[in-house]
């Protein structure tokens, strides 16, 4: 694990526009979408509380009141359960705000992923989340987030995490171990707290906690998918980025029983003949829900999806097969390393599977991948997904696109076109 110091001599700040006015562009952007989520209906009115977490600073000024330190994360390779356990804070500082990457671009390069810039540009404006943190981990998933790491260094202290090149736990388990067993000792300084074997063991804990309350809501949408819209859902997902976990798990649990009743009364948001989506690919980052709006207003839900963002982030639990400290940061180890499909790594066949198998779980009618303009490593895997489903006759759709509203138009007609063709598809069977 690395720390570069760039040195305040390669610090730069943006010339053109000012943080208040890519502030009122981004509460633009929020209130859009908030426009966009109210039209669904009947929608769980427990949805109001994650939907106010995401489109309000309230947690902010939470963080900012808190004596707890916090620590800024990317991607969703670094152990939540590690920081927890040293008494401070995470929170995901990935973006899907649209007006902070032209800023970003005063600096960074303009062909690189919109993620990454969005990210930079929120801190180099002095903006949202960015501002709360005293450390920032970045593992280095691409070459983008690598070199943000070096840059973002001159901003905030931040360390970068090297990832083996694959999953292979008998040849590069020990190596990620030992990067774990770093990041471990570093949070130990920053932070002044030892992270005990006890301790451990009631975050590991507690966070099953929230995997299993998020598993009962992903069960109930898997038997009843047109009760929550796919939105909503990764909204959920999103909310838990930055949220206090028992809090979240409160909320989640209100969540669970509105949408149990909603289910047994049968009132959906969706016809139970709409096109069923598994949305793939790049991930969907609040407020960039252009792709998600665009597929749900077309009449379609969205029922399941493979993001880093979404599902991947909640699902699998950290697994203690020994609860002893080596036992604890083994499995620490083992569930950020082999939980993961990101197409950083080298031979990424289990993601294939995996939209496989949550095709047939799901009862999928069409598969629509999200690619994000200059992210290489999705955008490389794209033939390969096309490929196996194409061969298994599941209608494919792909999406290239970037953070800016321009082409909502055109995703818009190719969506329709799609879901045209899949109604017909059904219709015939």
């Amino acid at each position: 694990m690395e720390r570069t110091d760039f040195g305040e001599k390669y610090r730069l700040e943006p010339v053109s526009r000012s943080g208040d006015g890519i502030l009122e562009e981004m509460k633009k952007s929020i209130s859009t979408e908030l426009s966009a989520l109210k039209k669904i209906s009947p929608r769980p009115k427990a949805m109001k509380y994650f939907e106010e977490l995401v489109s309000t600073d309230r947690r902010i000024k939470e963080l900012k009141s808190q004596s707890q330190p916090v620590i800024g994360v990317f991607c969703h390779f670094v152990p939540d359960e590690l920081i927890l356990a040293s008494g401070a804070t995470s929170v995901r500082l990935c973006s899907g705000y649209f007006p902070p990457v032209d800023i970003s671009e005063e600096i960074l390069p303009r062909d690189i992923c919109p993620v990454v810039k969005s990210s930079f540009g929120l801190k180099i404006c002095h903006l949202g989340y960015p501002e709360v943190c005293q450390i920032v981990v970045i593992p280095a998933s691409c070459d983008a987030k690598k070199k943000l790491g070096h840059i973002l260094n001159s901003y905030v202290p931040t360390w970068v995490v090297s990832l083996p090149s694959r999953r292979d736990i008998h040849r590069d388990l020990a190596v990620w171990q030992s990067e774990i067993a770093t990041l471990k000792r570093r949070i130990e300084e920053f932070t002044g707290n030892r992270i005990t074997r006890n301790r451990l063991e009631q975050t590991i804990k507690l966070f099953h906690r929230r995997t299993e309350t998020f598993r009962a809501i992903y069960e109930l949408r898997r038997r009843n998918p047109y009760v929550l819209s796919g939105r909503d859902m990764l909204l959920l997902i999103h909310a838990a980025f930055f949220d206090d976990i028992s809090r979240w798990i409160h909320n989640a649990e209100l969540l669970l029983r509105e949408l149990e009743k909603m289910a047994k009364a049968s009132r959906t948001a969706f016809p139970e003949n709409s096109p069923r989506i598994l949305i793939t690919g790049a991930p969907a980052i609040w407020p960039n829900w252009k792709v998600l709006d665009i597929i749900e207003e077309a009449g379609a839900v969205i029922v399941a999806d493979t993001f880093c963002s979404g599902t991947q982030y909640l699902f699998d639990p950290v697994e203690v097969d020994e609860w002893t400290f080596k036992g604890e940061m083994t499995a620490i180890a083992l569930r950020y390393l082999t939980a993961s499909v990101c197409p950083c790594f080298v031979g990424n066949e289990e993601r294939i599977d995996q939209i496989l198998d949550m095709v047939d779980s799901f009862n999928i009618d069409g598969v629509i991948y999200h690619d994000l303009r200059l992210c290489q490593l999705f955008d490389m895997e794209t033939v390969a997904v096309k490929s196996v489903l194409r061969e298994k006759q599941i209608p494919f759709l792909n999406i290239q696109t970037d953070y800016s509203y321009e082409d909502r138009e055109q995703i818009r007609v190719r969506v329709e076109a799609f879901l045209e063709m899949i109604r017909g598809k059904k219709s015939k069977d």
